[in-house]
Formats: C-alpha cells, structure tokens, sequence
C-alpha cells in the first residue's frame, strides 16, 4: 500500500513539474512561417505582373485594364505561390495566372495560363 501511495505521489510531483517546463511555443513559429509566406506572395505577385505585363504586349495588347489581382500561397514543400488576374480589354473580360515556386534568384514559372487564372479568379462571370 506504501508502495502504491508513494508511486502515485511521485507521479503526480512528475506531472507537475513537467508543466512547468519552458515549453516551446510553436504557434510563433508557425506564425512566422506564415508570414515569410505571405510576404513572399506580395513578391511573387510584383514579379508577375511584369510577366502579365509582357504577355500581353507580346499579343499586341496595349489598351487594357486590370479588374481584380489576387494571389497566395499553398503550403506545399516547397511552397507554391499563385497569382490571378481579371482584366478588361475590347470590352472583354480575360484571366491569367501564374503557379510559381521559389528560388534563389526570385521565382520560377511552374505553369501559367487562362486555366491557372480562372483557377484563382474564377472565370470572370
């Protein structure tokens, strides 16, 4: 019966003190995680919109105007950034976006398109 009291007692001091351990708090570092995300998304969608930029000037297109840019991010391994855009031109409505990937000298376009835009942006009805 000792026995048992005693190992109960020492349980219950074990338990205790591992409460009050410094324990680490991953919500800070998932926070941060996150914001290197989102602030990588900010560059990715300034990268593309030179890209879009050129795009459309390749095609001849000078005269439109951008409706709506939206971009994030998906927590892939590595991460994945997306950007759309909506964009009026000849009183049509248009979408492209962008799939890219992180390196060390900025981005990569892994896929882009009118299905990667309406994808993000929807199809623009």
């Amino acid at each position: 019966m000792k026995k048992s009291l005693l190992a109960a007692v020492f349980a219950v001091l074990i338990l205790s003190l591992a409460g009050c351990l410094p324990q680490q708090d991953s919500s800070a570092t998932s926070d941060a995680g996150f914001q290197t995300a989102f602030d990588n998304s900010v560059a990715a969608s300034d990268f593309t919109d030179e890209l879009l930029e050129d795009m459309l000037g390749q095609k001849g297109i000078n005269n439109y105007e951008i409706e709506l840019t939206s971009g994030g991010f998906i927590t892939d391994d590595p991460v994945t950034y997306l950007v759309g855009y909506r964009y009026r031109c000849n009183d049509e409505i248009e979408v492209y976006g962008y799939k890219l990937r992180q390196t060390e000298d900025g981005f990569t376009v892994l896929d882009e398109g009118p299905e990667v835009g309406a994808f993000i942006v929807g199809n623009g009805d």
